[in-house]
């Protein structure tokens, strides 16, 4: 699409995330109604029921046939009287934007009978009859739209933010023009949203509030004074990673703006959000023990690690063999945080054996300043839909990350069979001498060391791909659940 007169990249998805609620909205406005859409109000004048005048709706039905008038869910759940029986599980509310962790965590509550509600800023926001328009025609946002769906979802139990304001937010992000703009506006639209999350927990009747970090400190207040548990999702380890970062950025001046960090408001968000929350749910030892350093009381931190799903199928263990190199992934963001110069120092070291690396993921840093060798390729940020052949053509993954929440790709890697060599600074998915190799942070030698491993032992590769592969069952949502649920009951 000739996007080129628009100007920058942020005004492009700004007009693409515009083109592609245009399409859901037109799809699900009804004939001969007058509808708008704005920051805290949706009316009609055709006199089919009453407007909502809260601006936070339920979902839209999965058919339009059956669909009320708005487009809409008929009404909002109400507020049941009575206690919940102790043998019922707990009536959850869970508030995030985005989709992150695809949806996991309500996912799995609905899967056990746990889910009350479900708030989000947008949500399938593009029909099924429409969605090969937007995949051609919406550009990088549409495909990410397409991507904001969860079919285990009740779409009855689903609550959105206004469209316009969503709108807002995400072009007031994307136009920020440092780190520390990013992340004050970051609070101000959690700020925002758990306000609007506010409209939900009075509708809904329920035992336990789940939000996330940055975007719940008001829905846990809320929660706390009506006497619900109140839990936090926290995903990365604060400003113990932040000083990591900083001094890496000192360690290696001309990689990153050394000046680029988050804002105060940022970080008094967080750690007023940390006071406020009964319980906070993290995803690694790494970031429960970063948070501990913080002040937070340990004995309300529980690790409950991501879960993954793969669509692939009849995954095989790796091999390999002498008479071809041996190939080493990287696949994420390019930056200080990830290890990422003691990744290229160790291929440079590593270029007398038979072995490759590819870097595959965004980054900010110029190619001049990694300055790649002879046996490493960078080939930039893959869709997701494409990063299956990445898994299939490659032997080991490495992640020498510093500072990592958990680190998803490990997960994606276990299951299709990939060893993992990481730090311990990360979620803890790597079986030393199973399912992978642990090294320590900011060494190059070690990762040398672990990768020699496998060259010089080729049975190795077949035996840890195996332990990989097993390993992976231990992250299915059925096992994860539980931990889940235990931590969310009151």
């Amino acid at each position: 699409m000739p996007w080129g007169w628009l100007g920058s990249s942020a005004s492009r998805d700004t007009v693409e995330l515009l083109f592609t609620c245009l399409v859901q909205r037109l799809s699900a406005c009804p004939s001969k109604t007058n509808w708008r859409l704005d920051f805290g109000l949706r009316s009609h004048s055709s006199g089919h029921g009453a407007a909502h005048e809260d601006g936070c709706l339920p979902g839209r039905a999965q058919a339009a046939r059956s669909r009320p008038p708005y487009g809409r869910a008929s009404a909002p759940y109400p507020r049941q009287p009575g206690a919940r029986a102790m043998t019922d599980p707990p009536r959850v509310i869970v508030a995030q934007i985005g989709a992150r962790e695809h949806y996991q965590i309500p996912l799995m509550l609905a899967r056990r009978g746990a889910l009350a509600a479900f708030h989000t800023d947008y949500f399938e926001v593009v029909p099924h009859a429409l969605r090969p328009v937007v995949e051609r025609w919406g550009g990088r946002m549409g495909r990410r739209a397409l991507g904001r769906r969860a079919p285990g979802l009740d779409r009855n139990k689903v609550f959105e933010s206004p469209l316009l304001a969503t709108l807002w937010w995400y072009t007031r992000i994307r136009l920020a023009r440092s780190r520390a703009t990013q992340s004050y506006n970051n609070a101000a639209q959690g700020r925002w949203f758990a306000r609007d999350t506010l409209r939900v927990l009075r509708r809904t009747s329920f035992d336990t509030f789940f939000g996330f970090s940055s975007a719940a400190l008001e829905a846990l207040r809320f929660s706390n004074n009506e006497g619900k548990l109140s839990v936090l999702d926290v995903t990365a380890p604060g400003l113990v990673e932040e000083r990591i970062v900083h001094e890496e950025r000192q360690r290696f001046p001309h990689w990153e703006h050394p000046l680029d960090r988050k804002s105060e408001e940022w970080w008094n968000r967080e750690q007023e959000e940390w006071a406020a929350a009964q319980r906070i749910l993290v995803n690694s030892t790494w970031t429960r023990d970063a948070m501990a350093r913080q002040g937070v009381d340990v004995e309300k931190i529980h690790i409950v690690p991501l879960v993954y799903q793969s669509d692939a199928r009849d995954v095989r263990p790796k091999e390999y063999t002498a008479d071809r190199p041996l190939r080493v992934l990287w696949l994420g963001t390019l930056c200080l945080r990830k290890g990422l110069p003691y990744a290229i120092e160790a291929a440079r070291l590593l270029r007398g054996r038979s072995v490759t690396f590819t870097f595959a993921g965004p980054t900010t840093i110029s190619q001049d300043v990694m300055d790649f060798p002879s046996n490493a390729a960078y080939v930039g940020q893959i869709p997701r839909l494409e990063t299956g052949k990445l898994w299939a053509t490659h032997d080991v993954f490495l992640l020498p990350t510093l500072s990592d929440g958990f680190a998803m790709t490990q997960l994606e890697a276990i299951t299709h069979g990939l060893p993992v060599i990481a730090t311990t600074r990360c979620g803890e998915v790597v079986e030393p001498e199973r399912s992978g190799l642990l090294v320590p942070p900011y060494s190059a030698a070690d990762i040398v060391a672990a990768i020699e491993r496998f060259l010089d032992e080729p049975p190795l590769l077949a035996h840890m791909s195996q332990g990989a592969l097993a390993r992976a069952l231990h992250f299915h949502p059925e096992v994860v659940a539980d931990k889940l649920l235990s931590v969310v009951t009151p």
